[in-house]
């Protein structure tokens, strides 16, 4: 099942494509063959190399064992893509071929006859093929004929060995067992194809996106960009939306052509005549429309996620010589817009600069989660799996994606569903972590691309920023480097994005960076900007590891993790690979963070290894020690790992929400990462498949609207916080408990054991530091730190609350809960024994309960082959105390008996499942 999710291949609809008199799909049914005809097979297009040769029994699932070193070969060789179509038109035809994603250096012949070469997959590419294409009854012929893009990437280095010195090691692939994916820089291609510290590298090839002909001898409506920009009245209070529609009119003959704009805002259509020349025509109208006369788009967290169609048509003046009875009006073009302002600031503050968003006029907390190539093979990402990530998005209490600059621009759907479900895009031009050429050519090739996807994307609410790259602002430190980088991000690509959009969306020029300046300084600088830090070595939840004071903004933190087992499983291609030390589990391995020193020798340029080290810091050695060839070991190597990366990015994240109420005035915080192009390791939160990881379910509590957290802060005192990013004042009970590890209430602190505190709107507060750790456990009388652990509990009366968009059930989830804080390592004692019982089962929906008999059981993740998502997960269980869960499938998945037989409950009690008994009420 998974295998297919990767290979399922989407129905191009052209709902944005203008409809034309003549239109002619060249997707599906292609042939494909190598250099030298070794190899011939079917490919449907659109497809990439690989997922073609696999279909055809040529290669294996490329993500089955070592399958990415077996098929290297691919990506030296030259591929050709060829078929043959026919069409028909009046004589008067004037055809164009569209190519909206080649990946990446490629030829297209017509007939034989070379019609155009590309070197930029980011492009759309269009060229006109009237003198040698047919309109009678033959048949024609088209061949797209990729090039290697090794060979290539390493010529245009050769040729341009300045900026191959300026690229230094980041230049490539910057791990050993990558090296043959160099000079990734010389290339505009997907960096991370040349593989990354969460990904490998293949190298793909291939027609990744809709390639079509369209006739353009009458008028036709090639693209329509909105851009929609607020402006202030006289009196300074009132706002008015300007809304610019400017239509691409392609058009053979010259003439009076009308464009009619209707919106859903209007009441009236709006109208323009423009006189064509003959080739491409821009036609703009705008419209002026007051604030008040519509409904404002916003985030999910904040209200109404409102969108108006906009509909643009062109069709002949009556009294042109374009008015031929026997022409229909050429196209139509519909495209849909929302009403909001996002603004980001950076005013002066405390030596620095404050740096947050506001929507609509509100200053917001940034929750967030960054956003990789979805696949490793880009035709795989298809509108299902689009959707399923936005809802896990929004289930896990994210309101902002920011999509990295080493991967690619995504397909319109993307954009689409972030304003369908009201999140907030951080766009990046595709440059990351290295300096690249700065010479005319390239420079022209980046502007190309930089003014396509700027137009493609303007009209989106869900933009929010487009920022100039990933992490090249913190590597241009000498003056060279800092030129060279200016010439790209500044000049090329920020420039184009605000001549295009009109300086309507707001401009970052990397991330991290302390904003626009003339000069390099440290973008690690936690009091200005956006900053990145990863914690590594040392307790990563400890606040003494942690930025101090917390950054104004931190757009990246994160720990690896593995997947589960039920992921990982079906790539194995023995029993030997499912161990800790197994050559294919390590070759699954984060290049950052690798397993054990061990692994991190030969294959990536850490010397150090740091997953299980922190893993042996907070969990229990698994029964036969982590050498174990035991699969057990191996499955709770999975479940542990996936643990501590949750508590990792748990206590960041919470530390960043506490510094919005500290003079730090933290504004955000996105998380490093939220999916995974593979099934390997990485800083995801959902699995490859869309299976939520530990960390996904903890996100969605600790990114809630309303949060407590618990924490020993820099003082060694007990801290506990209540963040409130509602619209409106809560008031919150609470308690707080010292455990034994045998269930066992050791104290209930202060208050007369309970308090009650107002939380103003959109803010924050520490509501208890009255006792160090080492007091509060000595007066519960713990043996020790390992010994004893802390729960808070707490109530909010949600009944109060009318001002922010919740949904009942998030609303009741809000109402209580308890947040668990182990102070040291987790030490359970005592093997688990869980109870589970099914209260409630359909095809789609299952009710449960989960209890452990006698013993404490932190953490326990259960898991299950069907397709989709327990309502909580990683729940901690108190002796004999029933809790209660749902189980709701994803996508058309029916839920089986089967299936609730392999239910399975990993847990630090033990390795091997936890689970006692399940039975059937």
């Amino acid at each position: 099942m998974v295998f297919l999710y990767l290979f399922t291949f989407c129905v191009v609809l052209f709902s944005n494509q203008a409809k034309a008199t003549s239109f002619k799909n060249l997707g599906g049914d292609w042939q494909l063959h190598n250099s030298n005809g070794s190899i011939n097979v079917p490919a449907h297009v659109p497809t990439m190399v690989h997922q073609a040769l696999y279909h055809a029994d040529i290669i294996k699932n490329p993500f089955s064992g070592l399958q990415d070193e077996v098929d290297e070969w691919m990506a030296f060789e030259q591929w050709t893509f060829t078929r043959n179509f026919s069409v028909t038109a009046n004589q008067t035809s004037s055809w164009l071929l569209v190519c909206e994603g080649l990946d990446t250096v490629a030829s297209v012949f017509i007939n034989g006859h070379l019609i155009g070469n590309t070197d930029n997959m980011h492009r759309r590419y269009e060229f006109n093929v009237n003198d040698v294409i047919s309109t009678k009854e033959e048949v024609n012929n088209i061949s797209v004929i990729f090039e290697s893009p090794i060979k290539y990437a390493n010529q245009e280095s050769i040729m341009h060995p300045e900026y191959t010195k300026l690229a230094g090691r980041h230049g490539g692939s910057q791990y050993p067992v990558y090296q043959w994916c160099t000079n990734r820089t010389s290339i505009r291609k997907t960096q991370s194809d040349f593989g990354w510290n969460w990904g490998p590298c293949y190298m793909p090839s291939g027609i990744y996106r809709s390639i079509y002909l369209v006739d353009t001898y009458q008028p036709i409506l090639r693209d329509v960009q909105i851009v929609t920009k607020s402006e202030n009245e006289e009196d300074g209070e009132t706002k008015t939306f300007v809304v610019s529609v400017i239509g691409r009119v392609e058009s053979e003959v010259e003439g009076d052509v009308v464009m009619t704009v209707k919106a859903d805002f209007k009441q009236d259509s709006v109208q323009s005549t423009h006189k064509l020349t003959k080739g491409e025509n821009f036609i703009e109208i705008k419209m002026n429309i007051s604030e008040t006369s519509v409904k404002l788009w916003w985030p999910h967290n904040m209200g109404t996620q409102t969108l108006y169609n906009v509909s643009v048509s062109i069709a002949p003046k009556v009294t042109s010589n374009l008015a031929d009875p026997q022409i229909s009006p050429s196209s139509v073009i519909t495209k849909k817009i929302g009403f909001r302002t996002v603004e980001i600031h950076t005013p002066a503050y405390e030596g620095g600069n404050k740096f947050y968003f506001s929507v609509n006029g509100i200053a917001i907390f940034i929750t967030g989660g960054n956003v990789i190539p979805l696949d490793v093979f880009a035709p795989a990402t298809t509108t299902q799996n689009m959707t399923r990530l936005f809802k896990n998005a929004v289930e896990g209490n994210l309101i902002l994606l920011r999509v990295w600059g080493g991967g690619l621009y995504l397909p319109d759907a993307f954009y689409d569903l972030a304003d369908e479900y009201g999140l907030l895009i951080w766009q990046e031009a595709m440059f990351a972590c290295a300096i690249y050429p700065a010479y005319d050519d390239f420079l022209e090739n980046v502007k190309q691309e930089i003014s396509y996807q700027a137009t493609r994307l303007s009209h989106h609410a869900s933009l929010a920023v487009f920022s100039g790259n990933n992490e090249i602002e913190q590597i241009a430190m000498n003056p060279e480097q800092w030129a060279s980088y200016v010439t790209l991000d500044y000049n090329t690509v920020l420039d184009t994005v605000k001549n295009v959009t009109r300086d309507s969306i707001p401009l970052w020029p990397s991330s991290p960076s302390n904003g626009f300046q003339k000069n390099y300084s440290e973008p690690s600088d936690p009091t200005r900007g956006d900053v990145h830090r990863y914690i590594y070595h040392g307790r990563c939840t400890d606040v003494e590891q942690m930025l101090n004071p917390a950054p104004r903004f931190q757009s990246e933190y994160g720990f690896p993790s593995y997947p589960s087992h039920i992921e990982l499983e079906p790539y194995a291609t023995s029993q030997e690979d499912l161990t800790v030390s197994s050559p294919w589990n390590a070759h699954r391995q984060d290049l950052n963070c690798p397993i054990t020193n061990v692994t991190a020798q030969g294959n990536t340029h850490r010397a150090v290894g740091c997953q299980l080290p922190m893993i042996q810091d907070y969990m229990p050695d698994p029964e036969g020690g982590w050498n174990s060839t035991s699969p057990l070991v191996w499955k709770y190597f999975l479940y542990t790992g996936q643990v501590v990366q949750a508590l990792c990015v748990k206590y960041q994240s919470e530390y960043l929400r506490r510094g919005r109420d500290l003079p730090s005035q933290t504004m955000g915080a996105i998380y490093w990462q939220l999916n995974s192009e593979w099934p390997g390791a990485s800083k995801s939160s959902l699995e490859y498949s869309g299976r939520w990881k530990v960390l996904h379910h903890l996100a969605r509590h600790f990114f809630a609207p309303l949060h407590v957290s618990v924490w020993k802060d820099h003082e060694g005192y007990l801290g506990v916080h209540i963040a409130n990013d509602l619209a409106q004042n809560v008031s919150v009970s609470w308690s707080l408990s010292v455990y034994a590890w045998t269930g066992k209430v050791k104290t209930k602190h202060d208050c007369g054991s309970k308090c009650t505190e107002n939380i103003p709107l959109r803010s924050g507060s520490r509501v208890y530091r009255s006792i160090s750790m080492e007091k509060l456990f000595d007066e519960a009388k713990c043996e020790s730190n390992t010994s004893c652990f802390v729960a808070v509990s707490y109530e909010a009366d949600m009944n109060a609350i009318t001002g922010s968009p919740l949904h009942v059930k998030q609303q009741q989830e809000l109402e209580k809960g308890t947040e668990f804080y182990f102070p040291a390592e987790i030490s359970p004692t005592g093997k688990a024994s869980i109870e589970v019982t099914i209260t409630g089962f359909s095809t789609s929906h299952m009710n449960l309960t989960i209890t452990s008999k006698d013993v404490v059981v932190p953490y326990a993740q259960l898991l299950i082959p069907a397709h989709g998502r327990f309502s909580d997960n990683a729940v901690t269980l108190l002796p004999n105390e029933a809790f209660e869960l749902e189980f709701d499938t994803w996508d058309g998945y029916e839920l089986t008996k089967d299936d609730v037989g392999q239910l399975e409950i990993q847990c630090p009690n033990q390795i091997g499942s936890c689970v006692s008994s399940i039975k059937t009420l």
